[in-house]
């Protein structure tokens, strides 16, 4: 079971204590007026009501457990959702990092500008190793988003981009991409999850 699977079953399983709790509270409080404005009720303290208080709470007992597991679940299912929102920003922030390397950011900048990506230029060179490593860290963050590690609309928002250009980019797709598919099945997974999500994007606006 995936962290986001967990917490949505914790605020389920809370909210249902909560209605049940809820309930059976209104129930007891009606019990409770409905008796005291009965005729002919002496308020007396004696062995029989000393009994009588003690059954009434032994079956508010169980409400107790209700409300206690409720305040728990509750807890833990917020807790959970603070944990994954700060694993999740220090994911993003280092596959933000690695992708802004110099190497990386240069041959970013090179396929977005229809550059020649192989090469010397600017006194800076770019080799197949440094494009198999760029190429890498984007199935990284692929993984990541098959895993449920990050979302799809945290990556889409902070790296789709990238990914939307380098499989746009005819000297990838031919000497990395179709050379070698066997290699690049998450890369291509999420290039068709980002085409998907950009259209939905738009048909919603």
């Amino acid at each position: 079971m995936t962290k986001k699977a967990l917490i949505f079953c914790l605020k389920h399983i809370s909210n249902f204590l909560f209605i049940i709790t809820t309930l059976i509270l209104i129930s007891i409080i009606i019990f409770i007026i409905s008796s005291l404005i009965s005729p002919g009720i002496h308020i007396s303290i004696s062995r029989e009501g000393i009994l009588g208080f003690q059954e009434f709470w032994s079956e508010c007992a169980l409400l107790l457990k209700a409300f206690i597991a409720f305040i728990t679940l509750t807890i833990a299912s917020t807790e959970l959702q603070k944990y994954i929102d700060l694993e999740t920003t220090k994911t993003l922030a280092k596959l933000r990092e690695m992708l802004c390397s110099e190497v990386n950011m240069e041959i970013h900048h090179r396929i977005i500008n229809k550059e020649c990506i192989i090469g010397k230029s600017n006194d800076k060179e770019i080799r197949d190793v440094d494009i198999y490593n760029y190429l890498g860290t984007l199935e990284l963050g692929a993984i990541m988003v098959r895993r449920e590690s990050i979302s799809l609309e945290d990556f889409a928002n902070q790296f789709g981009y990238r990914v939307i250009e380098t499989m746009s980019n005819c000297h990838i797709i031919q000497n990395y991409i179709l050379k070698e598919p066997q290699y690049y099945n998450d890369l291509t997974f999420i290039f068709e999850k980002l085409n998907k999500y950009y259209h939905n994007q738009r048909d919603t606006e």
